[in-house]
């Protein structure tokens, strides 16, 4: 699988049976601001850990 900008995994989930793609930005980690902040594809942006 390819992975982001800065070499981190992308994030796939399924949020109410539609797929979602997280790019956790430049910290690798959910939140953040700027180069840190969420890219977020697919389904609506929902708290919670990957699945």
């Amino acid at each position: 699988m390819p992975r982001d900008p800065w070499g981190n995994e992308y994030v796939y989930r399924i949020v109410d049976g539609a797929p979602q793609v997280l790019c956790l930005g430049s910290d690798g980690a959910e939140g953040g601001e700027g180069e840190a902040a969420d890219v977020v594809r697919g389904a609506a942006a929902v708290p919670g850990p990957p699945r």
